[in-house]
């Protein structure tokens, strides 16, 4: 959103604009705006496709929640969050993907069912507990995580993150 915004701006000033110097200014002012956007975590879908551990709770480190639950609710909130889910399954992590499940699940069950029987095929583990103390101190195989968003056991996260976004 930030980044369509700061798109449609500079293209009104490039427009606009009186002189070389001051486009290479506003090129510059845009290429930070944008870095800085992804650095700060703006874009919700990247976030979940490298995130630390898959659970719904608070997962602390440093005070920090390093579950993808925050992004995972961002996604919620953007226009298509089905299409976030469906590029995750493409280039998340294992956590990012069990997320994209989750979600998957409740806006799209047919692909919800296509993603999962491509899962089922491969063993790996997932990261479902990390503390700043110990790192990752829980995995779980993916056939026993699969089968716990297969059953619903995280419908009830999916519904509290949706009434607040």
């Amino acid at each position: 959103m930030v980044v369509r915004f700061m798109l449609k701006s500079f293209i009104t000033l490039v427009v606009d604009m009186p002189s070389r110097i001051t486009l290479v200014r506003y090129s510059l002012f845009v290429a930070h705006i944008v870095t800085y956007s992804t650095v700060l975590g703006a874009d919700p879908c990247s976030e979940l496709a490298h995130a630390k551990s898959f659970s719904f709770g608070a997962t602390v480190i440093a005070g920090k929640v390093v579950s993808g639950e925050k992004a995972f609710s961002q996604v919620l909130n953007l226009p298509d969050p089905a299409h976030c889910f469906k590029e995750l399954m493409n280039r998340g992590n294992a956590e990012g993907k069990m997320y994209a499940l989750v979600g998957l699940r409740e806006s799209d069950p047919a692909q919800f069912k296509i993603e999962v029987g491509r899962l089922k095929g491969q063993r790996f583990t997932v990261v479902t507990l990390a503390t700043e103390q110990k790192g990752v101190s829980e995995t779980q195989w993916s056939e026993a995580v699969l089968k716990q968003i297969g059953d619903g056991v995280f419908r009830r996260a999916f519904e509290l993150n949706k009434k607040y976004r």
